[in-house]
């Protein structure tokens, strides 16, 4: 993103450049795998912005951008640069407050940005190529979560893994590209036919097509103590013809060394001479030695205006080039050698004397040399004295002499008239050379014999390059027969197509037996895809194109039908017109089985981890590396599966134990199993899901094995246990509170038992009182154990006290709010309406039939907060006299609630009837404590 002003060091790190410069992202189209990350990236993030971008020396690309409308700015604007310094994610809460950042016009303007959070690029070897980063219009000062740190860091790695792999298929097609320019180089040379210029063009645009990173390229030839620039592509057609020395050259230091040259930098080669180099536009380059006869001759150089264009495999593909342009000079060199021996042939007699490229030796009927002409001296070495009537056997070779082979082409020409060969032969310093002769019989104007007529050309040249011809068929044929692709070559003029042994191996028909034309391939294909491939065959034949390739099924010998991959390349001629089209077809029936079982099976255990109802997560051994989980996990832990790439990283899953602390990286089951090979592990912890929540969980882990017993990895089954520790606790709590209440409900007994004995005139009246306060006591209890055991309705706690007297229930009328009572003070008021009842039946308005009691409870505010007060107005009784002395019943009544609730109470005793007022703060009322 473009906000920095400053250029940190690593910007220019050379190394960094190249690794950049090599990925071969800079100014491509978007790619849908970078464009999901990035939205990804703004949505996990929760920011308006997310770019993938690339910092280069001068300015800042974007691979993908999302609410950043500009492609690319200039890297003085860049803030992403000062992340190619960081080992972790650079966050800066409030632009507005960086020194680096607050002038920035991003900043002080539109579109005011205010956050930037960027995570590190970085390739394997260690270069940064830029960042992933997402910026907010508001500052964040607390920066990104934990858990979005964490995204963007694991979206960070998955962009590297798009280039990775992005990468490796660049690499893999581009292999193929440059075995299809190899073959497709090697018979454009063959069809130039001998024309030298037109030879070496073939072989510089098949080298320049086979290695694209190639900004120009050039064919030199060796001639004295300079290399003459012999063919150039367009970047160097103002070099055509010059002349460059051996010394002081790149070009000159490959030719004699005689080895292959990879030269990153030029301007940094103590080799090059910096004047050529920038004249020429050159900084890398790759150049080949060119060998004829095992010879060097010339220089294949590919070069480039940038550093570091070349690879290793750019240096192989050019030397395999290399030969193509050896081949052109040989097939240029035999047709000029063929054309010059027809005009010596029809120009025999007239330029014996100046037939200086032939040796002509006239011979007697013995076989004693007679004539010699100057050729003879420069191909053989003797002169016309020095051999002038001695046998012509002497520039045979021994083991010819031996083999008698002079007299028998002798008598082979007497007998048919002439006799050929082609041979080694000597010269006079003892080398050998190898020659095409003719011997034909002299003859007088009547037919009569007079001697022999020799005639030699040096053709070791031809023979050496006819010899590594045969050696390129054999070669061909060779990978033909080793490779499991039905090759066929198809000649579109006469419609014949030849095919090599494997159109028997993968589909049973033998070559030499089925129809060797393009009809019969055609009508092997099925019938569904037959008019598509056609179709696209015809297309590129008639139109401009070279390359065909298609997927269809080709009918078998048994009549199945096998899934193939034929690729074809169309061969055309000096007008463009399609002449003869090459292919290989290869079987993918077993792969695409395989691939459907493949698909199946994932697809099979995929639903069966579905519908488990735990969480399952996998990892592969040695390293821990997390390789999948299923959808009952996610759901658990609320967060996608973390990729964590070993053992060590499963610190980004956070959990605890019961005591608090942290569970460490090695405490986790996959780490036992993987790590220390335990054969069963298990823990339970407390886990911190993505949306930050806590959940209890237990992991159970077990090994996984290969065939051979070999630990492969972990599996560990993870559920979710929180219910089960929450209905532990809540039993714990449950006992806790029933022993409390049996204590405190026995200290109550036990107060009710003595109190009532101290007051009791007899045995009989003391059990009596007892047993109506008991049962009062146990029917509010059972109350209270009939809910939640820890609180009840004020409406329950009134009618259980009061019901004790079931006769006196119905006149006793409550009105109120519907309040919950805690636990002790619902057993002391219950204990007090009784208290109040019984002496409304005993002595009070209860006492005769036309009596009645009001119970009204009422909420009233107070300084401390709501207040409960409870009015109990007895009416319709007889006279009222208030007691000369308290028994127990009176102090309950008066302490109960006192003690239990804080509560203020009144008891009145006026002649109409008793008025008993209870108030207390409702908080009191209604705790559980």
């Amino acid at each position: 993103m473009t906000l920095g002003l400053s250029r940190p060091s690593a910007v220019e790190n050379e190394a960094r450049l190249d690794a950049l410069a090599a990925s071969g992202l800079l100014d491509t189209l978007p790619e849908r795998g970078f464009d999901d990350i990035v939205h990804l990236a703004r949505r996990l993030c929760a920011a308006p912005v997310a770019l993938v971008s690339l910092v280069d020396r001068e300015r800042q690309w974007f691979k993908a951008r999302a609410g950043f409308p500009p492609c690319e700015t200039d890297l003085d604007r860049s803030v992403c640069k000062f992340v190619l310094a960081e080992t972790d994610i650079l966050q800066i809460p409030d632009l507005t407050r960086d020194p680096r950042t607050r002038d920035n016009p991003l900043v002080t303007g539109a579109p005011h940005l205010r956050f930037y959070a960027g995570a590190p690029l970085r390739t394997p070897e260690g270069h940064a190529l830029g960042s992933l980063c997402v910026i907010d219009h508001a500052p964040r000062p607390g920066g990104l979560t934990i858990a979005q740190a964490d995204d963007l860091r694991t979206l960070a790695r998955q962009v590297m893994d798009q280039l990775l792999l992005r990468r490796a298929l660049a690499e893999r097609n581009r292999a193929d590209r440059q075995r299809e320019v190899v073959a497709r180089t090697l018979e454009e040379v063959a069809a130039a036919g001998g024309d030298l210029d037109a030879s070496l063009r073939a072989a510089l645009a098949g080298a320049m097509r086979a290695v694209p990173a190639a900004e120009a390229g050039a064919v030199e030839i060796l001639d004295g103590d300079s290399l003459v620039y012999r063919s150039v592509t367009d970047g160097l057609a103002a070099h055509l013809g010059r002349r460059l020395p051996l010394d002081g050259s790149l070009a000159g230091a490959c030719l004699r060394a005689d080895r292959p040259l990879l030269v990153p930098d030029a301007r940094r080669d103590a080799r090059a001479k910096l004047g050529i180099i920038e004249s020429l536009r050159l900084r890398s380059c790759v150049m080949v030695p060119v060998r004829r006869g095992g010879i060097p001759i010339g220089v294949l150089k590919l070069q480039a205006s940038r550093p570091g264009a070349f690879s290793e495999e750019d240096l192989r593909v050019a030397e395999i080039l290399a030969g193509t342009v050896a081949a052109g000079l040989a097939e240029a060199g035999e047709e000029t050698a063929l054309r010059a021996v027809k005009r010596e042939e029809r120009r025999y007699s007239a330029v014996f004397d100046s037939a200086i490229d032939h040796a002509i030796v006239v011979m007697d009927r013995e076989g004693r040399i007679t004539e010699w002409n100057e050729g003879a001296t420069r191909i053989l070495g003797w002169t016309p004295d020095e051999v002038r009537g001695g046998p012509a056997d002497l520039f045979f070779t021994p083991e010819d002499r031996e083999a008698g082979i002079p007299a028998r082409e002798m008598e082979e020409a007497l007998r048919t008239g002439s006799g050929n060969d082609e041979r080694w032969h000597l010269r006079q310093d003892g080398t050998r050379f190898f020659a095409s002769g003719e011997m034909m019989v002299l003859r007088e104007e009547d037919g009569r014999m007079i001697g022999f007529l020799k005639i030699l050309r040096d053709r070791t040249e031809r023979h050496e390059a006819g010899q590594r011809l045969e050696a390129s068929r054999q070669r061909y044929r060779l990978a033909a027969r080793a490779t499991k692709d039905a090759i066929w070559d198809w000649d579109l003029a006469t419609d014949h197509v030849l095919w090599n042994e494997a159109l028997q191996d993968a589909y049973w028909h033998a070559p030499d037996r089925v129809e060797p034309t393009g009809d019969w391939l055609i009508a092997h294909i099925h019938p569904d895809d037959r008019a598509r491939v056609t179709q696209r065959i015809r297309a590129v034949i008639d139109g401009r194109g070279t390359a065909w390739s298609d997927e269809y099924r080709f009918l078998r010998a048994d009549g199945s039908y096998a899934e193939v991959l034929d690729r074809g390349s169309v061969i055309r001629d000096a007008e463009g017109r399609a002449v003869r089209m090459i292919g290989a077809m290869l079987d993918l029936t077993e792969r695409k089985r395989g691939q459907q079982a493949l698909q199946a099976s994932e697809a099979s255990l995929r639903a069966v981890l579905d519908t488990v109802p735990v969480g399952i997560l996998f990892a592969e051994a040695p390293s821990g590396r997390i390789i999948g989980g299923n959808r009952r996990l996610e759901e658990i832990f609320r967060h996608p599966v973390l990729p964590s790439p070993d053992t060590d990283s499963y610190g980004e899953w956070v959990a605890f134990h019961e005591d608090g602390r942290r569970v460490a990286p090695h405490e986790y089951p996959l780490s036992r199993i993987i790590r220390d090979g335990a054969e069963h592990a298990a823990l339970e912890c407390h886990y911190q899901r993505g949306d930050g929540t806590r959940v209890w969980v237990e992991i159970v882990g077990v090994p996984m094995r290969d065939a051979n017993g070999g630990l492969s990895g972990g599996v560990v089954a993870v559920a979710d246990v929180d219910a089960r520790r929450k209905a532990e606790a809540h039993q714990e709590l449950l006992n806790h509170e029933l022993s409390h209440r049996m204590k405190n409900l026995l200290a109550m007994v036990q107060a009710i038992a003595a109190s009532t004995l101290r007051g009791a005139t007899d045995i009989d009246a003391a059990r009596e009182v007892l047993g109506s306060r008991l049962v009062a006591l146990g029917k509010a209890h059972d109350m209270l154990l009939g809910g939640a055991a820890e609180s009840a309705p004020l409406s329950a706690v009134v009618r259980e006290g009061v019901g004790v007297q079931e006769a006196s229930g119905d006149r006793v009328s409550f009105h109120g709010p519907e309040v919950d009572i805690g636990g002790k003070a619902a057993l002391s008021l219950a204990l007090t309406l009784h208290e109040l009842t019984t002496n409304a039946v005993k002595y009070g308005a209860l006492s005769i039939p036309g009596g009645r009691v009001s119970l009204t409870a009422s909420l009233v505010e107070a300084e401390a907060g709501p207040a409960l007060r409870l009015a109990w107005t007895e009416s319709g009784g007889p006279p009222v006299v208030a007691p000369s002395r308290k028994g127990f019943g009176s102090r309950l009544i008066e302490r109960g609630l006192t003690a239990q609730v804080g509560a203020r109470l009144s008891l009145d005793y006026p002649r109409e009837g008793a008025i008993c007022v209870i108030e207390a703060p409702l908080a009191n009322f209604q705790s559980v404590a």
